[in-house]
């Protein structure tokens, strides 16, 4: 649980099964996230990591039923634009046992069924797209104003004075 907490990515995947029946469902479906096999959920995780780099969780409950487990949680991050997230979510993790010819028998997360606060996800990250694509189009415009300086002025004289932008 302490590599799911902290967001280690690569420690989590070791708990995760090989067979290609592996699945990651986001819920409630009309949010309209795929689920994702293996592969998709670890690219869609890599995505997240760039915008909500320093996530971590708080377990509020864990409930160790005959079927799933039951976790409720909360994730926090600070955006890439510096933003406060904080969402609460519930997830059924899938356990089964399952061979390995290297390490023998193990537990390993077959399924999860994620639901999320879709209102709160919705909002914050189009609010987070509207803040980088602002950021996107300030850069744009400097670069903008940076070309269209002049980089020699022409002297009375007829000589050309070459100018370079200073460093800061």
């Amino acid at each position: 649980m302490d590599s799911f907490k902290n967001w280690d990515l690569q420690r989590t995947y070791t708990y995760i099964t090989d067979a290609p029946d592996f699945v990651y469902e986001y819920l409630p479906s009309s949010f309209g996230l795929d689920s994702k096999t293996r592969s998709d959920w670890e690219t869609y995780n890599d995505r997240q990591k760039v915008v909500l780099p320093d996530f971590r969780v708080d377990v509020l409950d864990i409930y160790d039923t005959a079927g799933p487990v039951i976790a409720h949680i909360v994730g926090r991050a600070t955006s890439l634009t510096g933003a406060k997230f904080e969402m609460e979510y519930m997830m059924l993790i899938h356990i089964r046992s399952e061979y390995n010819a290297h390490t023998g028998r193990a537990l390993k997360i077959h399924r999860v069924e994620e639901w999320i606060d879709s209102k709160y996800a919705a909002s914050f990250f189009g609010n987070e797209k509207k803040r980088l694509d602002a950021r996107k189009r300030a850069r744009a415009a400097a670069a903008s104003r940076a070309a269209a300086r002049p980089t020699s002025i022409e002297l009375r004289n007829g000589s050309t004075l070459e100018m370079r932008a200073a460093k800061l």
